[in-house]
């Protein structure tokens, strides 16, 4: 078998969810819940806490239906829900079940609410249940005020997304050149409009326009993602939040559309970059001209870090 087909560069958990029972062994004290779907804006929070409190946790994958809380509270002693938009409605029934039926002291680090427009919201008896796990957390972290704010949650630390720790071993690979890139989600647009916007793009500016789907290939993973595409941009326009997140860690100016307010909140607090509306873009003329005038200001790691810090003592007890 040839060397090509046995290289694989993408990054990938030890992750209970993907083995029989007969097959899973724990290989850490602590478990960390995350969503396991191929966009790296769900795996780089996770990257970025590792990083933190240097340490690996096994991981569950939070959309399995079948979680064995039995299991889990036998071989683990501490337990880590997030980071990313673990709190979007389908994630529901995750939700309900960790209310009933996990015993393990618990951290909920870097999620924040995830409301499509086209989203009816969260029934009232689920968002009861989020409650309860938030309020016998032991410690609480979210990305913003709409989170805290929805869920009426009352123990919570606001900070930016644990990712912006795993972005800080990227910033001597940053070569801002005459490159813009698009960063999208076909969730967000479809194919087509996606296609007609990056075309829209390439009119507005005299960079070369790159692209990426944000999802990992087997030559294509997170760490080239990064090196190759992000940090070699001078401007980000995202139709996802997660590409405004990573621009914001890497101080790259971005433009992103509000497709939620999630995305509105994150600019409002993080600033760094702009928000503009689908058609009000249709009507900007000069990329570059704004580029030079989004204004970068520190990025706030010391936040993440802080937190991390209580975490890291947390994992003693």
């Amino acid at each position: 078998m040839s060397n090509s087909l046995l290289f694989d560069s993408r990054i990938k958990f030890y992750d209970l969810s993907t083995l029989v029972k007969q097959q899973r062994v724990p290989k850490s004290k602590t478990i960390q819940f995350y969503s396991a779907v191929n966009n790296i804006g769900n795996y780089t929070p996770i990257l970025g806490i590792r990083k933190i409190i240097q340490t690996h946790p096994d991981t569950w994958n939070i959309h399995d239906k079948n979680i064995d809380f039995k299991f889990i509270n036998e071989n683990y002693t501490h337990a880590i829900i997030g980071g990313a938009g673990l709190l979007h409605p389908c994630f529901s029934s995750f939700w309900r079940k960790y209310a009933e039926e996990c015993r393990l002291p618990t951290v909920i680090w870097g999620v924040g609410i995830c409301l499509p427009l086209y989203s009816t919201g969260w029934e009232k008896e689920d968002k009861k249940k989020v409650r309860a796990v938030f309020s016998q957390a032991d410690l609480v972290n979210v990305r913003d005020e709409i989170t805290v704010d929805y869920f009426d949650i009352k123990n919570a630390n606001i900070g930016p997304c644990p990712t912006i720790a795993y972005l800080s071993d990227f910033l001597t690979y940053k070569h801002p050149s005459k490159h813009l890139l698009y960063s999208f989600h076909d969730e967000i647009l479809s194919s087509d409009k996606s296609e007609i916007l990056y075309k829209q793009i390439q009119t507005k500016t005299k960079s070369t326009v790159l692209r990426t789907d944000n999802i990992q290939y087997r030559f294509q993973g997170i760490q080239k993602i990064l090196k190759k595409l992000y940090c070699k941009s001078s401007l980000v326009v995202s139709t996802r939040l997660h590409g405004a997140i990573f621009a914001y860690g890497l101080g790259i100016p971005y433009i992103v559309f509000p497709v939620d307010n999630k995305i509105i909140d994150f600019q409002k607090i993080y600033k760094n970059g702009l928000i503009i509306g689908i058609e009000e873009f249709d009507n900007i003329k000069d990329l570059d001209a704004i580029c030079n005038n989004i204004k970068i200001n520190e990025i706030r790691l010391d936040s993440v870090l802080n937190f991390g810090k209580l975490v890291k003592e947390w994992l003693t007890l």
